[in-house]
């Protein structure tokens, strides 16, 4: 019997490790510049909320030999995800360690046991990959949504994925100005991911994965769209600081006009994924009001994301904008999956709300740790008006961290209402539907 508890005990404390070595590793070292904070903090930190999220559904699971197709098709998508980041994450540490000119203990040590915990948390991740994609059945029979074709769309999203995500690397390498890599970074996992649900999707027809295309699909297209607002910021920066800028070197030239073709056509990609999948509706059931925490959720994403677009192209606050437009993205995406709930009876829905609100609270904690510790540890902004009063900056950190707290307890609330359904145990043991 292979115990879920087991695995996602062993996730939930690498992912923490990750997120403690970062933190202990930029502390040690001061002097570092603040590139660093991104392969260090943020795209660990994503790599830990997916793998936490992942082993809290473990936990719940007694034997991951006998789980049912919507428990199977969640951990299959969640640990696809897992898998990807952490190796994504792992290959900018190798190129952090081995590339820069920083080679002190104090800095290598923790760096290496950050690269040792993301290793551990892919390998978990794989493993419940292989497990749950042999469990999961397919409907071949079964007619599937209208649309473009998952399978060529599909493919067109696993090469944009892997050529942004690959773009980010190369920026990274040459130290260009590249607070957008960390945008790459997540742009480039998840339209990767969501190209090979797609390909899952296409090949085993069924409600509870299209329904995760879904998902992914609506992240990807947030993702990118906050993509284009950190594409423009990066832009404006080259035009304010001249010595940032190198046009007048091909591989610069060539990378900053890659980047704006591909992030757009991820985009592209991601509206068009939207399309090809669909949430059930076979038993439509139009409830009369709309459920406050859906509302809720949605109004206070989309104000995060506001304020969050304003500190990264106006104020050029990219540190506190970023994370806090990703939250405002997954925000939107459980709004979505709680209003398709509230209009059909499906119970395939589900584990994805329960999921995405896990992620969505996780996120924002870890987003409102990050801005602090940051502020803290290197606080920087190149916006004009900070420089007329140092007291701005303590101003928009606070705005940015008090647009996500409601995102955070609604998501709770959510995450809590979800769990203490009467009648549907989202996550069962004793799994009554094989």
């Amino acid at each position: 019997m292979a115990s879920g508890r087991l695995f996602g005990g062993i996730l939930i404390f690498f992912a923490l490790a990750t997120i403690g070595t970062g933190i202990t590793s930029y502390s040690l070292n001061a002097a570092m510049f603040k590139i660093y904070i991104s392969p260090l903090l943020f795209d660990p930190a994503w790599s830990a909320n997916f793998a936490i999220v992942l082993g809290i559904f473990l936990l719940r699971v007694r034997d991951l030999t006998m789980t049912s197709p919507s428990e199977a098709a969640s951990l299959l998508s969640l640990s696809i995800m897992s898998a990807v980041i952490s190796s994504a994450s792992t290959a900018r540490l190798f190129i952090d360690l081995f590339e820069n000119d920083y080679n002190q203990i104090r800095y290598s040590m923790p760096t290496g046991f950050q690269i040792a915990s993301t290793l551990v948390i892919d390998f978990v991740s794989l493993v419940i990959v292989v497990k749950q994609g042999k469990l999961l059945s397919s409907q071949e029979g079964r007619q599937s949504h209208r649309g473009i074709s998952k399978f060529p769309l599909s493919i067109v999203m696993i090469i944009t994925g892997g050529i942004i995500y690959g773009l980010g690397l190369a920026i990274f390498s040459e130290r260009f100005f590249n607070f957008s890599v960390i945008s790459l970074h997540f742009q480039g996992v998840v339209i990767f991911v969501t190209g090979i649900l797609g390909l899952i999707t296409h090949k085993k027809n069924t409600d509870e994965m299209n329904v995760w295309y879904r998902v992914f699909a609506t992240l990807a297209s947030g993702v990118s769209l906050s993509g284009m607002v950190v594409l423009v910021q990066t832009l404006v920066h080259y035009v304010n600081n001249i010595q940032d800028s190198e046009w007048s070197r091909a591989d610069f030239t060539v990378l900053t006009l890659c980047q704006a073709a591909f992030i757009i056509i991820g985009f592209v990609t991601s509206m068009l994924a939207i399309d090809a999948s669909r949430f059930p509706a076979d038993d439509q059931n139009i409830a009369e009001c709309s459920d406050p925490i859906n509302v809720g959720i949605l109004v206070s994403g989309l104000l995060a994301s506001g304020i969050a677009a304003f500190m990264v192209a106006i104020m050029n606050f990219s540190t506190y904008g970023y994370i806090a437009l990703m939250a405002g993205a997954m925000a939107y995406t459980s709004s979505r999956i709680g209003y398709a709930i509230q209009t059909t009876k499906s119970t395939v829905l589900k584990h994805p709300y329960l999921a995405v609100n896990l992620l969505t609270h996780v996120e924002t904690l870890f987003s409102i740790g990050l801005i602090i510790f940051n502020y803290i540890a290197l606080p920087f902004s190149s916006s004009a008006i900070i420089e007329t009063s140092y007291a701005y900056n303590y101003i928009f950190m606070g705005i940015s961290i008090a647009s996500m707290v409601p995102i955070t307890l609604l998501t709770a609330k959510a995450v809590y209402e979800s769990y203490k359904e009467p009648q549907e145990s989202l996550i069962l043991d004793d799994n009554p539907d094989i």
